[in-house]
């Protein structure tokens, strides 16, 4: 077990600071969650219409889209978006984006539930909260409403618990709740999580020399488990749709390949294996600064010596060249690894902090020199043209200012509670953040919503569809079917004299038609929403 000293654990095991660390994170996390739109050029607005067309067709079992089945992922995370429907009594933006929320406080907990197993609980605390703390997270991802943190948290999961009951000679148990496990995360993203349950199983029964492990009745059941659960949901969903099974298999795999070399070839790959890490420190800044800590050889024995350690480095080795490789793999999808990598960094960071090593020194400055900045950050956003319109906003900016010099003070005064205090001041930033850039965004976002609000005015609960149009409307179909209640579906050939139609503004032969409304999408222009007659 990791060893750390006396007058660490009074400094890093500030009470105070800590509940007043949690008490900001949930804070922070809901403080104007539902208040911006649907986020169009991410799959926001396809995550929240999946799952409410699953709600009202009253079917959890088969996926649709605009009425179409809908197979780029399983179902698991639209039961999620569901309930939050049936918790809230509303189908809101809150609503769509509350199971993120929840899995990233979730998260966070169970990253600290396992470390403080195998490393100090103060160290464990600080491990949860730089985990939901990253750049990426804390200022993108955590008020939109997509898949991938969920993802991430039961993909830890499925990996600690296989540590956690190898640690302890459970055999059984490690197979069978491993790959329980695993089936749930194949039910929320599909192929990856084989991946990562093979190569993290392969990779750390070899290096334990534990191979027969592998080949053991447990292993069997483990498997079964997972078969039993994912094939009995899919063999249920081929009863309703038995001609289905080849596609199913095949855009799982496209959705799982489409971002790697298989699409993009040799030339790009190269490009991303040199790119990547400069990407993933720069997404998941200020904690990826203590990488540096890894080029110090005492710590690389440290990492070894240590199984908890070893596993972790291990998991993230043996799984992170899929990521690294693929050239168009997005930031979210790697949460997981953060979280591996930086239980791995501050189980570092007090024996660094004893010997004052210029890594220690370089990630000291590093950290209070971004505490700083964070100082006069509330000032910009008070003057800037974008942001100073926000209700209170001078109140607001000296709540800010005042607690963020005082947590500065503080890390001037004992850097050894640094990293805790590091972890304050993003919070705080992004408190200023949900005050002040958030409600600026407001007017960008909300003109798609406006469109869909615009057509329900016109057409109330008439018949709609789109009409020969492939062109993505996620944007507007969500508000628009819950708005109905009604389900948009897709039509080709010509159209038909008793509904309405949205689609390229284009004339029909023998058909004359009523233009309602013109409007331009992100992804195409020229639309219209019309209504045609026989001439």
């Amino acid at each position: 077990m990791n060893s750390l000293p006396s007058h660490h654990k009074q400094q890093f095991t500030e009470k105070w600071c800590v509940v007043v660390a949690a008490i900001l994170t949930i804070f922070t996390l809901f403080v104007n969650l539902g208040l911006v739109p649907m986020f169009i050029h991410v799959d926001e607005p396809r995550r929240g219409l999946v799952s409410l067309e699953m709600f009202l067709n009253g079917n959890l079992l088969v996926p649709t889209l605009n009425g179409e089945l809908y197979f780029n992922k399983p179902p698991l995370y639209n039961w999620f978006v569901i309930l939050s429907f049936l918790l809230t009594g509303s189908m809101d933006e809150f609503a769509v984006r509350l199971p993120m929320v929840l899995s990233i406080i979730f998260f966070g907990l169970t990253v600290y539930y396992f470390t403080r197993s195998y490393l100090e609980k103060p160290l464990a605390v600080l491990a949860a909260f730089m985990t939901i703390t990253s750049g990426r997270m804390l200022f993108y991802d955590a008020f939109i409403g997509l898949l991938d943190i969920t993802y991430s948290w039961f993909t830890y999961i499925e990996l600690m618990l296989i540590f956690h009951f190898y640690h302890h000679r459970k055999w059984n148990a490690l197979f069978t709740w491993s790959y329980t496990v695993a089936a749930a995360a194949f039910l929320l993203k599909g192929l990856p999580t084989l991946l990562f349950q093979g190569f993290t199983l392969f990779i750390w029964f070899g290096c334990e020399k534990e191979w027969k492990r592998l080949f053991s009745q447990a292993h069997l059941i483990g498997i079964l488990f997972f078969v039993v659960i994912v094939g009995g949901y899919y063999t249920t969903y081929l009863f309703q749709h038995w001609q289905s099974g080849s596609e199913i298999i095949t855009r799982l795999w496209d959705e799982s390949a489409r971002r790697t070399i298989v699409r993009f070839g040799i030339l790009e790959t190269i490009k991303q294996v040199f790119t990547f890490p400069y990407d993933f420190i720069s997404q998941f800044f200020p904690w990826t600064f203590m990488v540096l800590f890894l080029f110090a050889r005492r710590n690389f024995k440290k990492i070894v010596d240590n199984s908890f350690l070893r596993f972790n480095a291990l998991a993230f080795l043996v799984n992170i060249p899929v990521y690294w490789s693929a050239p168009e793999v997005r930031p979210r999808y790697l949460f997981i690894f953060t979280a591996l990598l930086f239980t791995i960094l501050v189980s570092l960071y007090p024996k660094e902090s004893e010997e004052k090593s210029n890594s220690y020194k370089i990630v000291n400055f590093l950290m209070l020199f971004l505490s700083g900045v964070a100082v006069i950050m509330p000032i910009a956003a008070v003057i800037h043209p974008e942001t100073r319109s926000v209700d209170y906003a001078w109140l607001k900016a000296l709540i800010l200012i005042a607690s963020l010099v005082f947590f500065f003070i503080l890390s001037l005064k004992s850097r050894e509670r640094l990293l805790l205090n590091m972890v304050i001041t993003l919070l705080i930033v992004k408190m200023g953040y949900n005050w002040f850039v958030l409600p600026s965004w407001y007017p960008d976002k909300y003109r798609y919503k406006q469109i869909a609000e615009n057509i329900v005015a016109k057409i109330g609960d008439s018949p709609l569809s789109y009409l020969n149009t492939d062109v993505n409307f996620d944007g507007i179909s969500y508000y628009m079917t819950a708005a109905r209640k009604k389900i948009i579906t897709r039509e080709k050939g010509k159209p038909q004299t008793d509904r309405f139609y949205i689609g390229d503004d284009v004339e029909y032969p023998s058909f004359r038609r009523e233009v309602l409304l013109r409007f331009d999408t992100k992804y195409k222009q020229n639309q219209a929403l019309v209504r045609f007659w026989k001439e």
